[in-house]
């Protein structure tokens, strides 16, 4: 994993890069801490790339708040998780705006923080789980699923979507189509559409939301199981 970490305060940065390593020496887990001492210092950072799987911020950053900091991240990326450290357990409401992934308060119980990166570290691994394999243009090419948003069918062909990789087209249909992928991360939303949940930001009335912002629409015989996967995925 790689993590940032995000406060004005010097030891705090210290105190938690210092927990971080010991519980990825105690899970055997690789782990990178990346510090940074102001909300401006990561904005550079992040115009230029997303390389974290996770990023603790301090509510309260010199000449920015973090709650502030994690709307400019979820305006670009809606994936990485977000841990806040307060002092004022009130900010709380304001982490549903960002999808935070949880808060803890000052001093950090290394207990507490010891189980929120248990539970980071489940879900950015089940994020990287998995790839599809396709046949384009006589050669193959293994697509994650991370990057997959969604599949259309078209007659006995499926346009496959995906973030950064362009747009793929395969002749399958609906049951072999599903037969191939995980079903902790595909499902029919209607009748020839197939969306990856961990790609969905938002469930509404007869439509999903992806990160992208792109709106599929969403069958009513299909919306009880796209709704549950929903909240086991992300909840």
């Amino acid at each position: 994993m790689r993590i940032a970490v995000c406060d004005d305060d010097s030891e705090q940065v210290q105190l938690i890069t210092k927990l971080i390593h010991r519980w990825g020496k105690s899970n055997q887990a690789e782990v990178t801490v990346v510090p940074f001492y102001s909300a401006e210092e990561f904005q550079f950072k992040w115009a230029t790339d997303h390389p974290f799987d996770m990023i603790i911020l301090e509510t309260k950053i010199r000449n920015k708040s973090g709650i502030e900091l994690a709307r400019y991240i979820r305006e670009t990326d809606h994936e990485t998780q977000i841990l806040f450290i307060t002092c004022e357990m009130g900010y709380a409401l304001e982490g549903y705006d960002v999808s935070a992934l949880h808060y803890l308060d000052k001093p950090v119980n290394p207990e507490k923080l010891r189980k929120v990166l248990d539970k980071a570290y489940g879900i950015a691994v089940r994020r990287d789980t998995g790839a599809l394999l396709v046949h384009q243009d006589d050669r193959w090419v293994r697509i994650p699923y991370r990057e997959i948003l969604y599949m259309e069918q078209s007659a006995h062909y499926f346009a496959i979507y995906t973030k950064t990789k362009g747009n793929f087209r395969i002749k399958k249909n609906m049951k072999s189509m599903l037969s191939e992928l995980d079903e902790n991360f595909f499902i029919q939303c209607y009748r020839g559409t197939i969306v990856n949940i961990a790609n969905v930001v938002s469930l509404l009335r007869n439509e999903v939301e992806l990160s992208t912002g792109k709106r599929l629409r969403m069958s009513q015989p299909n919306a009880q199981r796209v709704t549950e996967l929903f909240m086991e995925y992300h909840g």
